[in-house]
């Protein structure tokens, strides 16, 4: 998958564990494509997104300068929903944590 589009971003800072928390909205017949993801915890614990049945799952650990990144290459993402699906994050993190996206819509 590649971009020839504008990346937006997309936050969540929680205090508590999250369940199907929806990130970034559903679009009519286009896919959430994500090129970045950045989450950053006080303590250890998994990260996941989810979209019409798919999942991908982050493992956190604070001792890795609190925080966990991947980036796509350019051009490039990591992962995209199903069209039409909007994006979700379920975490089980129940001290305060932050999740940020790149994202495109296409």
């Amino acid at each position: 998958m590649s971009y020839g589009t504008v990346l937006a971003q997309a936050k969540g800072d929680y205090t508590t564990a999250q369940t199907d928390t929806e990130l970034v909205a559903a679009v009519s017949g286009a896919s959430v494509k994500v090129a970045a993801v950045y989450v950053m915890s006080d303590t250890a614990g998994t990260v996941t997104f989810e979209s019409d049945g798919s999942t991908v799952v982050f493992e956190v650990y604070p001792g890795a300068n609190g925080g966990l990144a991947f980036t796509a290459p350019a051009g490039q993402f990591l992962f995209a929903t199903t069209a039409g699906e909007s994006l979700e994050v379920t975490t089980d993190i129940t001290g305060n944590h932050f999740v940020s996206l790149l994202y495109a819509v296409g």
